[in-house]
């Protein structure tokens, strides 16, 4: 008889926390959620924990499995936080689909490129828009944050 997860779960929260955990760890960094069901018991919504990933710079992949396939709205709030901290989101029908989503995310992030740049200190953190474009190559693939907060 297989064993299956259940109880309380507090995604958002641990979103969020670990977010927080690893930014000021040195080295590309992201997080992969792994979740069969909706979140039940986080003190936080999608969006702060969105606000805080993204705040720390780090990517959150999200995969659903079990309950949370058959789940419209939560696979819509998975999608959105991975496209908003400039990851993907992945639905894992069967379990040897994990392997194969494992894989991908894996060689997404060796063939990530990170562009970066020292803003202007700015007297207060806010939220600066930024805007990644590609010229020479036809149809560009470009998955990249939206922005982030300057301190």
């Amino acid at each position: 008889m297989p064993t299956r997860a259940s109880g309380s779960t507090a995604l958002f929260d641990a979103i969020a926390e670990l977010a927080y955990e690893i930014a000021p760890r040195s080295g590309k960094k992201a997080i992969v959620v792994f979740t069969d069901g909706a979140d039940n018991s986080s003190l936080l919504n999608a969006q702060s924990a969105v606000k805080r990933a993204k705040k720390a710079g780090v990517p959150v992949y999200t995969i659903a499995e079990g309950e949370a396939v058959q789940t419209k709205p939560l696979l819509d709030e998975l999608k959105d936080v991975a496209e908003r901290t400039g990851a993907q989101s992945y639905l894992a029908h069967k379990t040897h689909d994990i392997g194969n989503i494992f894989a991908e995310i894996s060689d997404d992030l060796q063939h990530t490129y990170m562009l970066a740049f020292k803003p202007q200190p700015s007297g207060e953190p806010k939220w600066r828009a930024i805007q990644v474009t590609v010229s020479g190559v036809k149809d560009p693939k470009i998955r990249a944050k939206e922005g982030y907060i300057a301190e």
